[in-house]
């Protein structure tokens, strides 16, 4: 016998087609905003059962408007994930994960309602690229870029790009960078290093190198030729003893930035809620304090907002003891325009512009990581999984 209590145990039974109907009666009650489903499956018998039961799952959550969060079991982990690529349905490994998913899903409809419900609310804020998407593509598409064999990263993801490339893509959305030219030998940088001017950066470029300044791969201040021959030729003697195995493709120059506050733009791919992008305090300060905020793209210019005032630290943006504040609005179209990158170009995974540079006027992103996704290619079209969209709408 099924007592009809909260958790809902249905015991022995095994039916899946029983299993949607008590869903689908616990969804009818009104009382009832969101449904946490556990289900634990024999790989071997059960399988197809399973990819049935998530199915209807999503088009019950659709139906009622209302969030179901799947958590699938099984006898081996690679079986649960492999169940997890091969549906669009998001799916949980654990159940504390299931419940946080269903807390920012309720979180977000508040800040929904407070603004007045979904007829008066926001809509998300649309950004063309400044350049063609079929060039992005290309730098987003690992096998068709030049170096698409080095693009491994060293923490094991599916690929890097170098920061030049990195920066590329940020500017092609209209995110401004700091002025930079690559070089392959000390010789063409003192070329370049005459084009941009003085005082100058300079950085290691290496696809297996993302956190330069922990194997003395970047210089900063460099005021002159002589200082920038003896900063290559130094940084080309450490390379050898801290990372001799890693192949360097040359360096990379980029005017410096002076004043300003240091933030973070991040974004990556959810496997729940697809493109999430984050805002906080840059440098070392987001590794130390751990003071970010999230939201769920595509942003809206309120949840940008949002995002810089849950920041503890981002009270320093508006200036403290006589010092200029930092132009939010900049930090803002930054966050809007990130936003839309994630949104129009599946390959991307993960991105990091640690740190955009907050001036007392604009905004310049002095370094920037992306990690792709090796299996997308372009024509991917990413949806908002209904679990997001269910409460939320």
């Amino acid at each position: 016998m099924i007592e009809p209590t909260n958790p809902l145990d249905l015991g022995d039974l095994f039916d899946f087609r029983i299993y949607m109907n008590i869903l689908e009666e616990c969804l009818k009650i009104e009382d009832v905003d969101a449904v946490l489903m556990g289900h634990t499956y024999s790989s071997l018998l059960e399988r197809k059962g399973t990819q049935r039961l998530a199915h209807a799952v999503q088009e019950l959550s659709q139906k009622y408007n209302k969030p179901v969060a799947l958590c699938p079991f099984s006898e081996g982990e690679e079986e649960v994930l492999s169940l997890k690529r091969e549906l669009e349905y998001p799916t949980f490994s654990e159940i504390d994960e299931a419940m946080e998913a269903l807390a920012v899903s309720r979180d977000r409809y508040r800040r929904s309602r407070k603004r007045g419900g979904t007829e008066g609310a926001e809509k998300p804020i649309s950004i063309s690229p400044s350049r063609p998407k079929d060039e992005l593509q290309r730098i987003l598409t690992p096998a068709n870029t030049t170096d698409g064999e080095n693009l491994t990263d060293e923490g094991g993801r599916d690929g890097a790009l170098m920061i030049h490339q990195a920066l590329e893509v940020c500017q092609g959305y209209g995110i401004p960078a700091a002025e930079w030219a690559t070089a392959s030998s000390p010789e063409e940088a003192v070329e370049e290093a005459e084009r941009l001017g003085y005082p100058l950066a300079l950085k290691v470029l290496s696809p297996h190198i993302s956190h330069k300044s922990d194997v003395g791969g970047i210089v900063l201040g460099i005021e002159g030729e002589e200082d920038l021959k003896r900063a290559c030729g130094e940084m080309l003697r450490r390379m050898q003893e801290e990372a001799s195995d890693v192949p360097l493709e040359g360096f990379l120059l980029q005017r410096m930035v002076y004043g300003g506050r240091e933030v973070i733009l991040g974004g990556k791919r959810d496997p729940s809620f697809g493109p999430v992008v984050m805002f906080g305090l840059g440098g070392v300060y987001v590794e130390v304090f751990d003071d970010v905020a999230f939201r769920v793209a595509p942003l809206t210019r309120e949840d940008a907002e949002e995002m810089i005032a849950e920041v503890k630290g981002s009270r320093l943006l508006r200036g403290i003891r006589g010092e200029k504040p930092s132009d939010v609005e900049a930090v803002i179209d930054c966050l809007l325009r990130l936003s839309q990158l994630l949104q129009d170009f599946p390959a991307i995974a993960e991105v990091d512009i640690n740190p955009l540079i907050a001036l007392e006027k604009g905004a310049l992103a002095v370094d920037a990581r992306i990690i792709l996704k090796h299996e997308c290619h372009e024509g991917t079209k990413h949806t908002k999984p209904a679990f997001i969209s269910a409460l939320t709408s």
